[in-house]
């Protein structure tokens, strides 16, 4: 949404009436664009918060039986997502009724809102400053990941090799075999275990041309169809569409991998990656997106 705000009222996303119309007032159809790009950015901000919470956030956590599946599904996102439809759709109850009781309810709900608020404008700071915390450690191991992981054969531990004395040290008692025999029928672990190996390059490089080059690609065949099938022309809305498709991934996977416990690192290391790559493929594919509406 910043990337389009900050085009405005470019002469490819303008219709030919608009453009008159810039012409002789600027401001007011700069107004008019800037209020539409809030629009449709904040309306498909609840769908793919239920998409990426309902969906993804269930596969990344290991939700394999549908119990679990349901029990991940309805985490606190989505749960706010279902709940600001209906109080959004209250809000505009109040060109309904007498105006004097929506601004008794709107005066007693100013403490709250403004609450509200200032936590939105504080979500997405600390968000980036959670990131950025962990730049330094992912620059390091993506520096020196390995080029690519195969197979790696794993060694069974050995015990180590006793020696039998005779005579009377070899001898034990029976309480001392009964103690010895419940210790070994103890479950144990081996402590030779090793961590699994860090995402090779090769996975990294290869996540981000599906998400960055591949995703665009996408994104104007569905414009193509939909230009061409269903004849939606309004030029942006199709650059809010094919914006969304050329992007890195949300930095919402690094709070579902920190939520659910599992590949943190292995975020952090992806995001690093592909938010550096971004500022050339933003630079591309806005070029593109521009020269073909």
């Amino acid at each position: 949404m910043t990337l389009l705000l900050s085009i405005g009222p470019h002469q490819a996303l303008l219709d030919e009436a608009e453009a008159e119309r810039f012409a002789e007032s600027p401001a007011d159809v700069a107004q008019e664009v800037h209020d539409r790009i809030v629009l449709l950015f904040l309306s498909s901000y609840p769908l793919w918060v239920v998409a990426r919470w309902g969906i993804g956030f269930p596969i990344l956590s290991g939700a394999l039986s549908c119990a679990q599946w349901r029990e991940k599904v309805l985490n606190p996102p989505v749960k706010a997502s279902l709940m600001a439809l209906p109080l959004g759709l209250v809000y505009h109850l109040q060109d309904v009724g007498p105006p004097w009781a929506w601004e008794a309810v709107a005066e007693s709900l100013k403490p709250a809102v403004k609450a509200l608020d200032y936590a939105g404008r504080c979500t997405v700071p600390l968000l980036l400053m959670g990131l950025g915390a962990k730049i330094d450690g992912s620059f390091n191991e993506v520096r020196n990941a390995p080029r690519s992981t195969g197979y790696q054969k794993l060694e069974t531990p050995t015990a180590p090799p006793t020696t039998v004395k005779i005579g009377a040290a070899q001898e034990t008692s029976d309480a001392e075999a009964g103690e010895n025999g419940t210790k070994n029928a103890a479950p144990t672990t081996s402590p030779t275990g090793t961590c699994p190996p860090p995402l090779p390059r090769s996975a990294l490089f290869a996540v981000m041309m599906l998400r960055q080059f591949l995703g665009p690609l996408l994104g104007l065949g569905l414009v193509f169809v939909l230009k061409k099938l269903f004849g939606v022309t309004d030029r942006l809305v199709l650059m809010t569409l094919l914006l969304q498709t050329c992007g890195p991934p949300m930095i919402n996977l690094a709070v579902m991998a920190g939520v659910s416990g599992n590949a943190e690192k292995e975020t952090a290391r992806l995001l690093l990656v592909t938010y550096s790559a971004s500022v050339l493929t933003w630079v591309l594919w806005t070029t593109v997106f521009l020269a073909v509406l």
